[in-house]
């Protein structure tokens, strides 16, 4: 790292570079053999750019975010650092090292990185100071799976509950995959049964999710919504997620 750093004292606080990434597979299937991929970061820009790549371990906070704190160890990337020269580009190896096989889909990022050293931080400090001078400007993180064969996930919605906060209703849905791979939900389609046994079917569209939701696999997520308008004023007693399909809207032809 050290090393690395001292040769990048020449890339002091250059604006943010434009790059991309080419991914040729984003999942790999270890019953399949496959335990490696490439990646390709091109620079498309006048400037020579310095990378960092590591693979995280993916995760979601209660909150709904994401937590990619965690660097995989199981899932490296070589090179891990790099410099780019104006309109380059850099082959990347993704190689698993885990076991020949999993029980279940493992998820990841892959962050890519664009890294500047600010050369007023790097003046006279020790070799061993000088991460400090570190600045982080652009960064590109793209799903990644490694999965076993046969995988497929199993959604449901283990609970529901109604809350007030600061006078307005809201409603708190828990889903659980217990499957063996993620499942992109781009809508919710859940049945409530109220407490006089009437059966209320409700969509959460992306407009109410705030984007597609995805539930890993063998994890839980939680969904936060304003109480949809069916059920104001009913006490809910039970919910089942009945699909994951999106309302269509049929075009209204004029006349």
């Amino acid at each position: 790292m050290h090393v690395f750093l001292f040769l990048l004292t020449f890339l002091f606080t250059q604006p943010a570079s434009a790059f991309k990434i080419k991914l040729i597979d984003s999942t790999l299937e270890l019953d399949r053999g496959i335990n490696s991929t490439t990646a390709t970061v091109v620079n498309d820009s006048e400037n020579m750019i310095a990378i960092e790549a590591t693979a995280r371990v993916r995760q979601y906070n209660e909150d709904g975010s994401e937590n990619i704190d965690t660097i995989a160890d199981d899932l490296i990337i070589v090179p891990g650092q790099m410099i780019i020269p104006p309109n380059g580009e850099q082959v990347l190896n993704i190689r698993w090292t885990g076991p020949k096989t999993v029980e279940s889909e493992k998820a990841y990022r892959l962050l890519i990185e664009y890294v500047s050293i600010e050369e007023s931080k790097l003046k006279g400090i020790d070799p061993s100071g000088q991460k400090a001078g570190v600045v982080i400007n652009y960064r590109i993180g793209k799903s990644f799976y490694v999965k076993p064969k046969n995988t497929k996930p199993s959604v449901s919605l283990t609970q529901v509950q109604k809350f007030t906060q600061e006078g307005v209703e809201g409603l708190k849905m828990s889903f659980e995959n217990i499957g063996t791979e993620h499942k992109v939900a781009h809508a919710l389609n859940v049945e409530f049964t109220t407490a006089s046994e009437e059966k209320i079917s409700v969509t959460f569209g992306q407009e109410v999710l705030g984007n597609s939701l995805n539930i890993l696999a063998k994890s839980k997520r939680i969904v936060t919504t304003p109480v949809p308008e069916a059920l104001k004023g009913r006490e809910i007693v039970s919910a089942v997620l009945v699909g994951f399909d999106p309302v269509v809207v049929e075009p209204v032809l004029e006349e």
